[in-house]
This record gives C-alpha cells, structure tokens and sequence, in this order.
C-alpha cells in the first residue's frame, strides 16, 4: 500500500503487506506489515451487496502512527453488477465508524462498470479498526454495501 503527499501526509511512502495466511473458510488468519506481525490489530467484516455494487475479502489494519496521524486501512474486493457512478475521481467515497477523515481515497476506483472486479483501499485517521465501514456515491445519492468489521 502507498500513500502520496495529499496535504495530511508530507512524504509518499509505501508499506509491503503480506504474506497472508488463510483458514479452511478462506478468511485471512494471519499476515504481516513490513515484516512485523500485525496480530491484535487486524479485524475482518462479512460480504455486504447494495446498489449494484458487492464489497467482499474486507480487512482493516491499523498501521499506527504514519508522520504523526494515526492511519487504520482498509481493503476489500469490489464487484460492480450495476453501479452507475454519478461522478468519477473517485467514483465512489468510503467511510469508517469513528474516523473524521478519509486520507487515501484517491486510491479508490475513479471508474467502474458492470462486470467490474476489482481490489480498493482507503485510508483513515484512527487508532479503531472495527465498527461500520459504508461506500458511499460521490455527489449521489443511494444506497451502498455497509458491513460491520470485528476483531479476526
């Protein structure tokens, strides 16, 4: 996961994440960040479908302090049956229970279309990586998937 100087984060930087171990049921059981364990701060939410779209394989991590702002990601697989975005760039917003602010969102989709599958992440400003994480049309208005992480 990389970031880029976006008025919050001064200097870009990366962070390798993997290598993931998985369970019988595919759920994500262990994995590390930058070589580091990431044990007790990773948490896992259930598949969640709503206004065309699917998020699935949701995972947030909290990666700690990054140049002083607390970051919590989160990644997930999107799959676009029928979203038709009212804006691009992105094409759709993300939010997290308990964060005022969303710092990677320009890693999210700018464009989608039916039959799209894709992998997304965003970025937020808090130290929590469980409770209600929602997509949200950019400009719109509707209804899109919201799913409720739980510590793995």
């Amino acid at each position: 996961m990389c970031w880029r100087n976006n008025g919050y984060i001064s200097t870009p930087g990366c962070i390798k994440i993997g290598p993931f171990a998985v369970n019988h049921a595919g759920q994500i059981t262990r994995m590390s960040a930058s070589g580091v364990p990431v044990v007790g701060r990773i948490a896992t939410a259930p598949d969640a479908t709503a206004g065309g779209l699917t998020i699935s394989d949701v995972v947030s991590y909290y990666f700690g302090i990054v140049h002083g702002v607390p970051i919590t990601a989160v990644a997930f697989r999107l799959t676009d049956t029928s979203y038709r975005p009212v804006n691009t760039s992105p094409a759709l917003l993300s939010t997290l229970d308990g964060a005022s602010d969303n710092h990677y969102q320009d890693a999210l989709p700018n464009f989608l279309a039916p039959g799209d599958t894709l992998y997304a992440t965003d970025g937020f400003d808090t130290t929590q990586i469980t409770g209600l994480f929602c997509l949200e049309p950019n400009g719109g208005t509707g209804n899109l998937p919201c799913t409720t992480l739980s510590k793995a």
